[in-house]
């Protein structure tokens, strides 16, 4: 009789199992297969998903994230929404004007040189009079308030001086979002995220899919084309400039109000990743 164990597929008899190089075996690194497995490569990438279905936000695994509030009039920091369906988290802005509120992960870990990257998947209630900022960074002064400063003419402050984001903010007069990106070695430069002159891609109430990837100078980022474009459009931004190597970062979401009616984010679904280290 066979040694049907010997048949069995297991993650020791194959060759560097669960690694890039076996998924890109006989199919490469740009077959849609291999990005969609990626995160599967275990042996190469780090990669975490967080999608708040734990009682509070403060349970495991979502422990790692920090969250807090600027402490304006009725402000209050994101937490998990009772019995919503499948997990979400909510904040609250407040009614003070630019109040905000924030999470960000725990541990400033992440190397542009291992080229993070996280997805955002969330929605606002109100985009009219609202920033938004989703990125990587060195520590900020103040985690409530927006790194980004201009969305017209790129400016990193609030004490980051290396850092990749997406950006969103109604007090520029750019309509939709952007990439802006910059270090201590590259000047802060930003790109729309699509066609500047569009609409903006969120729109009230409506979830969308924000993702950037950065590198050691460089970024990208692509976005869906939400319901005022093609539904199947991908808006998309990349920049030649970034954080330096070697820079340790961490992963925020921010948002604010821009006037004193309180904005609600809710958030669904954070992933996360970045080589192994080597």
């Amino acid at each position: 009789m066979a040694n049907t164990a010997s048949m069995i597929p297991m993650p020791g008899r194959f060759n560097e199992p669960q690694s890039l190089r076996q998924l890109t075996r006989g199919r490469g690194f740009a077959a849609e297969l291999t990005g969609f497995l990626i995160p599967f490569a275990r042996q190469d990438y780090i990669y975490q998903e967080f999608d708040f279905q734990e009682t509070a936000i403060t349970d495991n695994p979502n422990a790692m994230w920090a969250v807090d509030n600027s402490g304006g009039a009725g402000a209050a920091s994101f937490a998990t929404v009772a019995n919503a369906e499948e997990g979400t988290i909510q904040g609250d802005t407040g009614t003070t004007d630019n109040g905000g509120v924030s999470i960000v992960y725990d541990m400033i870990s992440s190397n542009a040189d291992k080229n993070p990257g996280m997805h955002v998947y969330m929605k606002i209630d109100d985009v009219s009079e609202a920033g938004l900022e989703i990125g990587y960074s060195d520590a900020k002064t103040d985690e409530n308030t927006l790194a980004v400063t201009d969305t017209d003419t790129a400016a990193l402050a609030n004490g980051v001086t290396d850092g990749a984001f997406i950006a969103y903010d109604t007090d520029g007069t750019e309509n939709g979002m952007v990439l802006v990106a910059g270090g201590a070695t590259d000047t802060d430069t930003l790109a729309a995220i699509g066609d500047s002159t569009a609409a903006s891609p969120i729109t009230d109430t409506v979830f969308f899919n924000a993702r950037l990837q950065v590198y050691a100078n460089a970024a990208y980022a692509n976005m869906d084309a939400g319901s005022n474009t093609a539904p199947d459009a991908i808006l998309d931004a990349g920049l030649s400039v970034g954080p330096d190597a070697d820079v340790l970062m961490r992963p925020s979401i921010v948002c604010v109000t821009r006037n004193t009616t309180a904005k609600f984010p809710v958030i669904d679904l954070i992933r996360i990743w970045r080589n192994r280290y080597a």
